[in-house]
């Protein structure tokens, strides 16, 4: 892939998107940045263009901002137990599958790496409904034929600066990873490999798959092989 991309970042307000942006502004590669999103990201800089967008349940309205991409990081979601039944299968099913078809309609040639989860369900069987919304999603996007599509699983993402964690359930696991990493390396991973990982995914010349689907430690070991910066 030639330098000077043209890059999107979905979800630039949250944990990994946040870390994404600021990895594809200081990444020499990358040309142009943009961001999507519900409410402003909070940042300027010269290559950044931002558009805010309130309703993704309506996608068409977008296809400008999606048009021309090279590369699109997926990272909107919400937390099981945070929101309603209603929101977690609108935000984790049905709108990630609006918008991929209006932004393959308008770049049929873009890389599009989509955070995903453990234990995503493609059977659409599990019990989780979490589990269940995401698989959803996954076929819908394996359906669509990009050229390149990467699907990120991670387990628990343990955050690196510091946040107000959505539930008790989270809080309790922040102080616990540390502890539990050593003796389970797999049941989760930090903020900054997961972030790492999707970019060097994104921008790798030796890997053409048309679809991958990487599990928590494929991430991390994705995360190691792209530990150098490509800085700007």
């Amino acid at each position: 892939m030639a330098k000077d991309l043209s890059v999107l970042v979905l979800g630039a307000t949250g944990m990994v998107g946040g870390l994404l942006l600021r990895l594809c502004l200081d990444d020499a590669r990358i040309g142009r940045v943009s961001v999507i999103g519900r409410r402003p990201c909070g940042v300027t800089h010269a290559r950044l263009q931002e558009t805010i967008h309130p309703d993704f349940d309506h996608c068409e309205p977008l296809s400008a901002a999606l048009a021309g991409q090279d590369v699109v990081f997926y990272c909107i979601g919400v937390y099981t137990g945070a929101v309603s039944a209603d929101e977690l299968r609108r935000v984790t099913a049905e709108q990630p599958a609006h918008l991929a078809r209006v932004l393959h309609a308008v770049s049929p040639g873009a890389y599009l790496a989509f955070l995903s989860g453990m234990g995503a369900d493609r059977n659409q069987r599990s019990r989780i409904a979490f589990a269940r919304h995401k698989g959803v999603a996954e076929n819908a996007l394996l359906a669509l034929g990009f050229t390149r599509l990467g699907i990120f699983r991670p387990g628990y993402i343990f955050p690196v600066t510091a946040r107000r964690e959505p539930t008790l359930a989270y809080r309790v696991f922040r102080w616990l990873y540390p502890v539990l990493n050593p003796l389970w390396p797999n049941m989760g991973l930090t903020s900054d490999e997961l972030a790492r990982a999707m970019l060097g995914w994104a921008l790798d010349e030796s890997d053409r798959a048309p679809s991958s689907t990487f599990e928590n430690h494929e991430i991390r070991r994705l995360a190691a092989r792209h530990e150098s910066p490509h800085s700007a």
